[in-house]
């Protein structure tokens, strides 16, 4: 979802900011921001004769980058009689190391909703939906509602237009089980529940104590990443025998910087009796890197005023 709305026309994160981002590495990178303005007036009367200003209150938002960095070698001489080929060692060092980033930036990214949700609702439609903890709960009884509500609850606090939704397994299991199965030609249609909706899903978002499933609700262009890559991958130097690029990751589809060299090693004792005869191999090194900020609405009175994030949830009661 942060990828889909950083690549979205309209996103917050503009071209502009994205080569700042990476202008900033290994330096700090501040974003200016404007305050809400509470006491906004707009009275009945005619044009003034003089004008008073609407000053409004800017502020410098540090940004936060988190680094990612996963690395192996390889040794081609190994697979000379090795019924594991070379590529298929590099795909499985490759693709374990690949997972586990993205394990790790799906949990910062959770993170960064759960920090960023609204304090604020300001419609509970009627009674059926309460505020607890910062999670707008819905009853059980109410659990094939609540999934349409999304939209009403989201304009209950002034965000309308496109919803992405990230939810987890139970969530998902609810949308498939109990509202798919009702579609057109069903006695019960609500395919509206859902398909008015960008639906993604994840296993890191856990269900709270007497939750049966859980969401978070996100406006559409409210959210976005920043990247930053070493200055040589940017450059694309290259040495000898190193080479810095930017390279896109398969499945992610995301850029990230790579490294990468070669250099004679003692591997002797790299897999036992199998390698004792390469006293002197090749080994080929590679290294990914990147720096990730996830970035979410600025809200200069959230106790007051709505987030474009809501965390919502199924009682299970």
């Amino acid at each position: 979802m942060f990828k889909a709305q950083t690549d979205a026309p309209g996103s917050i994160i503009s071209d502009d900011l994205k080569t700042k981002a990476i202008a900033a590495a290994g330096s700090s990178l501040q974003v200016p921001v404007i305050d809400y303005d509470a006491g906004v007036q707009v009275t009945n009367q005619t044009i003034p004769l003089v004008v008073t200003d609407s000053a409004s209150t800017s502020q410098l938002v540090s940004i936060t980058f988190t680094h990612y960095y996963f690395g192996f070698l390889i040794h081609p001489a190994a697979h000379f009689n090795n019924e594991i080929s070379m590529q298929r060692d590099f795909n499985a060092k490759f693709e374990k190391k690949m997972y586990a980033m993205a394990k790790m930036m799906d949990d910062a990214a959770l993170a960064a909703l759960e920090a960023s949700k609204t304090q604020v609702l300001g419609d509970t439609l009627g009674g059926r939906y309460a505020l607890t903890s910062n999670v707008i709960v819905g009853p059980l009884a109410e659990q094939d509602a609540v999934v349409g509500d999304i939209n009403p609850l989201m304009a209950g606090n002034d965000f309308f237009g496109n919803i992405h939704v990230v939810a987890n397994g139970s969530m998902e299991s609810h949308i498939r089980n109990r509202l798919l199965e009702k579609g057109q030609f069903n006695s019960e249609d609500k395919q509206y529940q859902y398909n008015d909706k960008i639906w993604h899903f994840t296993n890191g978002l856990a269900n709270g104590a007497g939750h049966k499933a859980t969401a978070f609700a996100v406006q559409s262009n409210a959210v976005g990443l920043l990247q930053q890559f070493a200055p040589d991958c940017v450059m694309g130097n290259r040495t000898h025998k190193h080479l810095w690029d930017i390279e896109t990751l398969p499945i992610l589809n995301m850029p990230i910087g790579v490294y990468q060299y070669d250099d004679a090693v003692d591997g002797s004792a790299l897999h036992g009796a199998a390698s004792a005869h390469l006293t002197a191999t090749k080994a080929e090194a590679y290294a990914f890197h990147h720096a990730v900020a996830y970035i979410t609405p600025y809200n200069s009175a959230p106790v007051t005023r709505a987030s474009a994030v809501a965390k919502v949830a199924i009682a299970t009661t």
